[in-house]
C-alpha cells in the first residue's frame, strides 16, 4: 500500500464518541483526538494542538452538562483537515463568556471555532423530551506540505 492509497482510505473518515458527562472521562476525548489527528497525517505539534483544544471544549461541556447526560464528539477527516463537533446532550448552564481564557486557548489552537446553544435552558427541563443542547465546532487544517513532498 502506498502513501497515496493510505490517504485515500482515511479521507472522509468519521468517528463518533459519547461518554458520560464526568471529568473522569476526559482522557477518552484526548485519546481519540490524538489518534484521529495522527491518522489524518498531522505533525506532532498540530496533533498536540488539537488534543488540547478538544480537552478544553470537552471539559467545558462536561461542566455545563447535567450529571446524568452524555457529551458527544464527532471527528470528521476530509483530506484537508479535521472537523470536530462536540455536543453537551443536556446543557444545564450556558457556555462561559466568549472572551474568557479557555476560549482564547481554543481559538489560538484551531483554525475555526463556532458554537450554538439553547439561549434559555431554564425554560426546558427535559420532561417533554426536549432538552437544551450546546454544540461547539472546531476545524484544524493540515499545514501545507513542503514543496516537493507529499
Amino acid at each position: 500500500m502506498t502513501a497515496a492509497n493510505r490517504s485515500e482510505i482515511h479521507r472522509d473518515a468519521t468517528v463518533r464518541v459519547a461518554v458520560r458527562a464526568d471529568l473522569e472521562y476526559l482522557h477518552v476525548f484526548r485519546g481519540v483526538a490524538e489518534l484521529m489527528s495522527a491518522s489524518a497525517g498531522f505533525d506532532y505539534d498540530a496533533t498536540d494542538d488539537l488534543r488540547l483544544a478538544v480537552d478544553e471544549i470537552a471539559a467545558t461541556l462536561i461542566e455545563i452538562s447535567a450529571s446524568d447526560s452524555d457529551v458527544l464528539c464527532e471527528f470528521r477527516e476530509n483530506g484537508s483537515g479535521l472537523h470536530v463537533t462536540m455536543t453537551a446532550d443536556y446543557a444545564v448552564a450556558p457556555l462561559p463568556n466568549p472572551n474568557n481564557f479557555r476560549w482564547h486557548i481554543v481559538k489560538t489552537l484551531t483554525d475555526e471555532l463556532s458554537w450554538d446553544e439553547d439561549l434559555d435552558p431554564a425554560q426546558r427541563d427535559g420532561a417533554d423530551g426536549v432538552r437544551p443542547k450546546t454544540v461547539v465546532r472546531i476545524v484544524k487544517r493540515k499545514a501545507p506540505s513542503p514543496r516537493g513532498r507529499s
